[in-house]
């Protein structure tokens, strides 16, 4: 019962603030500051609607987006969002209010969940004033910060300040965006940020902003998804995403920002010539996610790897280990990788939930069948008991050397350590036990493979041929 009270209060004063803004908005024609200014440069990922009323309409058409915002936070939003919809719906002069209105909301990470700001343009309008012009009794608390009142209803805080109306929840995000506001702060005064909004897309009414400097702890406290926090710090500065939403996929296309050319993981496709992805023809039809490289050079790929290493103080590290490999084999190992690899480099996820509900985890290779003697040659140089079966006409092996595929690929392809392995049309499979590639393998004979998965197809209709990074989810 309270929360149904809280919503309708909630609904009417928006409503409300909606309504008298309307009104002296049509009376005024002075132009609105970007409302994105108000919202905290700590944001890990930020939401932009062009238009609020046929974007969201959108966003709920999609199951994805439906089964992504699941959580109680998300249900809190949403349902706030279209009851206030529907009442302005309702009056028929407030209809207008919904197109061409620009929305922002801002997600920040909390020390156990996560916090929305929402922003969308105002136009010299006094809070007060609303309340006072209302016909609704409501009962408020105003309170100062940084000589700017805030208004509080029912645990929400309202502020307009700057031609820019935002509220959230937390009242220290707002008083985060008074604070910006006051001292002329934003991301806007970042001269890289300000190119990367210049690439959204006309389009496409809804666009994603993520910041990778704070997107894994909002991950981390919020989902059970195992992530290389090392890796998404440093994957990229900023990545702009135009979003074009289906009932039963949402694709994501647009540009990533590198501030330091090798600074950021993403620098080692640099030069790289866009690859044909055809991994799918062999990756099992229960694929949860993959990510795959498409590299047109690999020794380029690596020299740019140890110099994003050099930048985080770990190169010292991997040529070491490098060092000892090849000394104790009497070897090259950055040599042996440079002939064996060609253009495709993935990491694989099943939602097989035989290891310990973690799905299965395999690094698959696009390599010549040569790669198989070279193994050869390796392992005899290692033990003589070689691990060696042979499985529905498949062999399947295991490469004694440990860390090999991390150190030499990089921190994206961590998640196998055992390194059994086979070979299957072009591609070489690694795997953390045998039975990993014996379900591998079944899935391939039973061509029950993604190129084969309807579902996929209609994905991969919908992306380019070539590309350097594809990455594919499927959470349902």
């Amino acid at each position: 019962m309270k929360n149904k009270i809280f919503t309708l209060s909630l609904i009417l004063i928006l409503t409300v603030l909606v309504s008298v803004f309307f009104i002296k908005y049509v009376n005024q024609k002075s132009n609105f500051d970007d409302p994105i200014i108000a919202i905290p440069t700590n944001a890990s990922i930020i939401y932009k609607s062009k238009n609020w009323n046929s974007s969201w309409k959108e966003l709920e058409k999609s199951d994805l987006w439906l089964n992504i915002t699941k959580s109680d936070k998300w249900k809190e939003l949403r349902s706030n969002i279209n009851n206030l919809k529907n009442l302005i719906k309702s009056q028929n002069f407030l209809t207008q209010i919904e197109n061409n209105q620009n929305l922002y909301i801002s997600i920040h990470d909390s020390a156990d969940n996560f916090e929305f700001l929402l922003s969308t343009p105002a136009n010299n309008i006094e809070l007060l004033d609303l309340i006072d012009t209302s016909k609704f009794q409501i009962k408020y608390k105003i309170r100062l910060y940084d000589n700017i009142k805030i208004y509080e209803f029912n645990n929400i805080n309202f502020c307009i300040h700057k031609n820019i109306l935002f509220f959230s929840s937390s009242y220290f995000l707002v008083e985060n965006s008074i604070r910006q506001l006051n001292n002329n702060l934003s991301l806007l005064n970042n001269v890289s940020f300000r190119k990367l909004q210049l690439t959204e897309s006309k389009f496409s009414n809804n666009h994603i902003y993520i910041n990778y400097k704070k997107l894994y702890k909002l991950i981390k406290e919020n989902y059970k998804i195992n992530i290389n926090k090392t890796l998404l710090n440093n994957w990229a500065e900023w990545t702009e995403l135009d979003i074009k939403v289906n009932k039963d996929n949402m694709l994501f296309s647009g540009l990533t920002l590198l501030k330091d050319s090798s600074n950021n993981y993403l620098s080692t496709l640099i030069n790289q010539k866009p690859q044909h992805i055809l991994i799918d023809k062999i990756l099992p039809n229960n694929t949860e996610s993959f990510s795959v490289i498409g590299i047109s050079d690999y020794k380029n790929y690596y020299e740019k790897y140890k110099s994003f290493l050099s930048k985080k103080n770990n190169l010292y590290k991997h040529e070491k280990w490098v060092d000892k490999i090849n000394e104790k084999y009497n070897i090259s190992i950055e040599n042996i990788f440079i002939s064996m690899i060609e253009n495709e480099i993935c990491h694989v996820n099943t939602n097989s939930k035989t290891n310990n509900g973690n799905g299965e985890n395999y690094i698959v290779l696009k390599t010549p069948k040569e790669t198989l003697q070279i193994f050869d040659f390796l392992n005899k140089k290692i033990s003589d008991d070689l691990f060696n079966e042979n499985y529905r006409n498949f062999n399947i092996k295991k490469l004694n050397i440990s860390e090999i595929i991390s150190t030499m690929l990089g921190p994206l392809f961590h998640s196998v350590d055992e390194n059994y392995y086979c070979w299957i049309d072009g591609y070489i499979i690694f795997a953390n036990s045998p039975s990993e590639l014996k379900t591998f393998i079944n899935n391939i004979i039973a061509k029950k493979t993604l190129s084969n998965n309807i579902y996929y197809q209609n994905f991969y209709e919908n992306i380019s041929l070539k590309c350097n990074f594809l990455y594919y989810s499927n959470p349902g």
